[in-house]
């Protein structure tokens, strides 16, 4: 079992929301212990959303597997993501401010907009599957330039077109004049149309 670090941001009075930030490829060694949540916080904190800010083992070059399976790509990371979302019921109840953990939306950049695409169907996978067996159901999930197939050109509007051909529901935001880094900057229009999806979830 590998060290997971993971931080949480309250930089308001909150009434009660939570959002779970999936940090993104690489990040996570980067950022933890350096004020990973306070990105997202700072924003989201005013109009009462939490941020909790997950690490994750990502994925390595082939010639350092040898290191061990703590550090390998899949399905450590799955294991790490399922075990900060499953936190937040025990996040909930010992945080020092009103926290209401079934009122959680996810959040992730990049590889981290993947994983928490992933992790908002959890309660769909199969009995022995990686992550089966969730605590908490989100509310929805804001994936901000999330990689799913390596075809950034299509990758957003073709997972739109399968989730809501399967009748769930999906929408695609593009902002002009941004890049795939735009998403992580506070004062970035890209941020504000993500942070407006957050709220829009949790009732806000």
């Amino acid at each position: 079992m590998a060290d997971q670090s993971a931080q949480l941001s309250r930089r308001a009075v909150f009434r009660g929301a939570l959002g779970v930030a999936v940090l993104g490829a690489g990040a996570g060694a980067a950022l933890a212990g350096c004020g990973a949540a306070e990105k997202p916080g700072v924003t989201t904190g005013p109009y009462g959303v939490a941020v909790w800010a997950i690490t994750y083992r990502g994925t390595i070059h082939p010639d350092q597997r040898d290191r061990g399976p703590a550090r390998a790509g899949w399905p450590a990371a799955g294991y790490d993501v399922a075990a900060g979302v499953d936190f937040v019921p025990h996040l909930a109840e010992h945080a020092p401010v009103d926290l209401d953990g079934q009122r959680t939306v996810l959040l992730g950049h990049s590889a981290g907009g993947h994983l928490a695409t992933w992790a908002a169907s959890r309660s769909q996978l199969e009995e022995d599957q990686v992550g089966a067996h969730p605590t908490v159901k989100p509310l929805g999930c804001v994936s901000m330039a999330g990689v799913y197939d390596l075809i950034p050109a299509h990758q957003a509007r073709d997972y739109v077109s399968a989730a809501t051909a399967g009748h769930d529901p999906a929408e695609l935001s593009v902002v002009a004049n941004a890049d795939h880094n735009s998403w992580t900057v506070p004062d970035h229009p890209a941020w504000s149309v993500a942070r407006g999806h957050v709220l829009e979830l949790v009732g806000l």
